[in-house]
This record gives C-alpha cells, structure tokens and sequence, in this order.
C-alpha cells in the first residue's frame, strides 16, 4: 500500500483533527489522530477540511490501539 497521506479535518463543534489516509482499490481508509476507528470511505470525500462526521463510510473496524501515525494505520491495515 502505498500512496499514504495525511489531511487536516475537523468533526464535532470545530475539533480540528490530523486524519491518515491509506488509498486503496475501491476507496481510501482512514482515521483520525487518537482513534481506535478504522474506516473505508470513497476516495472523492476526503479533503483538506472535511467534517467527517458527514463522510458516507462503506466499512469500519477497531484498531488494536490508537492511531497516532501513517505507519500506526498501515500496521493495522497489514
């Protein structure tokens, strides 16, 4: 996997967050600094600035512990 990146969102009432991103054949996954969620989405709805609360996710899992790094999310992504 390769391609990684990573963005500057928000969600909630402003709460800017880092999000990683992992683009990969029919979407991009993806998870915000500090979460546990993983979550697959189509690629077009990630963008500098994007409240992910009104992201349409495809799938979801739990990540073994926090994400804090591209590399955290593509160890969990194997």
């Amino acid at each position: 996997m390769s391609g990684a990146y990573s963005i500057t969102g928000f969600y909630g009432r402003g709460t800017v967050a880092e999000i990683y991103c992992v683009p990969v054949l029919g979407g991009t996954w993806y998870a915000l600094e500090g979460s546990r969620n993983v979550n697959l989405c189509d690629s077009l709805a990630l963008s500098q600035g994007v409240d992910v609360e009104q992201i349409a996710d495809f799938d979801t899992f739990q990540a073994d512990a926090p994400i804090h790094s591209i590399g955290d999310l593509l160890s969990e992504l194997g």
